[in-house]
């Protein structure tokens, strides 16, 4: 009888060690979830970014490559200047 009364209570304790750690499990999973969310949203953020960024970079570049030429254009005169003296 008291045999019997010392499984049950170990079954039961068993049984609550399982649904505990399943609790923890499944806390963990939910935990988990939230910050692969949180991660893909950043993901999005910074490829929102990185597109607006690429757009600039793009409506600059001819202004950037006639700067460019330009002082090369200018570099010449002076070195043209120069050999003419």
């Amino acid at each position: 009888n008291v045999l019997s009364k010392n499984i049950k209570q170990s079954i039961g304790s068993a049984k609550k060690m399982e649904m505990d750690i399943h609790t923890q499990n499944k806390n963990k999973m939910n935990n988990q979830m939230g910050e692969i969310k949180q991660l893909k949203d950043q993901i999005d953020a910074l490829q929102s970014t990185v597109q607006k960024l690429t757009s600039i970079a793009q409506a600059l570049l001819p202004s950037l490559l006639k700067n460019s030429q330009m002082d090369q254009e200018e570099i010449q005169e002076i070195i043209d200047i120069e050999d003419d003296q």
